[in-house]
């Protein structure tokens, strides 16, 4: 657990929310809290300190992405509560045909073979890059830097008329 939490709370943790989530996210998905409710059981005074900073910081983290949509909290465990959240967010910006756009296409997969699970995981790790290569606020992130988004973008720019 001090591995896990020197990772999620330092280097690029440290500064970014985004990337504490990620891969806090990361790892609930992977399974780690069944194995934390069974390292609970072993009473052991720096281990149940480390798994309560672990919980603290993650709450602390959930609070402050509920503070940017303005809601006491976020279910991450609702596809249609975020879902909700994201089109309130988006609806009077020009993401928001975007969004619709994305849903539009998303709907043409075909959803009845598990096959096809490869594109959902295809679409997952191209968001999960985006949001980790963005500049989140107070990150100390080089301006500079030669990321996969800035050469996507230049590549959407000269290709589509409408993005400015």
């Amino acid at each position: 657990m001090s591995f896990v939490n020197a990772v999620l709370n330092y280097g690029p943790g440290e500064d970014s929310l985004e990337f504490r989530l990620h891969l806090r996210y990361e790892l609930l998905m992977l399974g780690i809290q069944p194995v934390i409710e069974k390292l609970r059981k072993y009473e052991n005074e720096t281990l149940d300190r480390h798994i309560e900073f672990f919980e603290m910081i993650r709450n602390e983290d959930e609070r402050e992405l509920a503070r940017r949509f303005d809601k006491q909290h976020v279910d991450t465990k609702s596809a249609a509560a975020m879902f909700e959240l994201l089109r309130r967010k988006l609806s009077h910006t020009a993401a928001y045909p975007h969004l619709l756009s994305m849903l539009e296409h998303l709907l043409l997969l075909q959803l009845e073979y598990n096959p096809h699970a490869q594109h959902w995981l295809l679409l997952d790790r191209v968001v999960q890059q985006v949001v980790l290569q963005q500049p989140s606020a107070g990150s100390r992130a080089n301006s500079d830097r030669d990321s996969t988004t800035d050469t996507c973008s230049d590549h959407i720019k000269v290709y589509d008329p409408d993005v400015a």
